[in-house]
This record gives C-alpha cells, structure tokens and sequence, in this order.
C-alpha cells in the first residue's frame, strides 16, 4: 500500500510524537513551543488510515547559520512497527518540497545521536559539537539548504 503524504494539525500528530518522542511522560512534553503558530508546518505519513510518521517546521532563527528565513525541524517520529521501511525518507522529501514551494531555503534540526545518520543520508550536515538536552539527551544541530 503506497502511503499517503500530507499537511496536518499538530493534534493529529501529538499522540505519535508522544509515543515515539516522550514515552513514559506527560503528554504536554510532546507540546512544543510554536506549535500553534501560523507559520508552522505539521506533515504525516499516513498508511492504512493511521498516522505512522510525522515531523513538524517552526520559523526559528538560529544565530549559527546566516540564511533567512530559517525553519527549525521538530519532532521527527516514525511509529517503532514501520521504521526501516523508507517512509520517513519519503516522509522528508515531501516536507522539504512543501518548504520549497514557500519558499524556505534553509532548516535545521537538534538531531538526537541514535538518528544523525538518517539524516546525513538525507544531505544534513553537521555543526557545531555534541550537546545535551535534559531529560532527552545527547543531540548534535544539523542544518540543510533547499
């Protein structure tokens, strides 16, 4: 079955990101800051009529890259059962072209260390060295120009 790629609200999207981003906590840890704003941009891949991936786009300056406008990539979760099966690639390119088509230019990302190769396979490079975000751990930022 060919999955289904489209723009969404971020409710449709919370329980996954929860799931796959904040086990064990209180749903509002998958709220993020921005979330609401009309500038963000909430996209899922949906197979056999559930939400299986999800990411999401939040206009953000990041004083270490110069072009504008930037876009941060947040809460990036692909349910445990269709990981490896090539739709948060596909989950990706279809963001990224949507960002095109608004004109975005550039996105960056806190990428989580168990996930920096999915996203070097996906043109991000890095910058900058490791750091730590409390209570979700070791991260590296990751940027990539459309």
């Amino acid at each position: 079955m060919k999955p289904e790629l489209k723009q969404v609200s971020v409710e449709e999207i919370l329980t996954l990101r929860h799931q796959v981003l904040r086990p064990g906590k209180p749903l509002s840890t998958a709220r993020f800051e921005g979330d609401e704003q009309e500038t963000t941009y909430h996209f899922a891949v949906i197979l056999e009529s559930k939400i299986q991936g999800c990411v999401s786009f939040m206009l953000k300056f990041n004083p270490k890259l110069v072009q504008k406008p930037s876009y941060q990539l947040r809460g990036m979760a692909i349910d445990a059962n269709c990981r490896g099966q090539g739709i948060g690639r596909q989950l990706l390119e279809y963001a990224e072209n949507q960002l095109k088509l608004n004109l975005v230019q550039l996105i960056w990302c806190n990428v989580r260390i168990s996930s920096v190769e999915f996203y070097i396979k996906n043109a991000y490079l890095q910058i900058g060295e490791q750091f730590d975000i409390p209570g979700v751990g070791p991260h590296v930022m990751m940027y990539k120009s459309l």
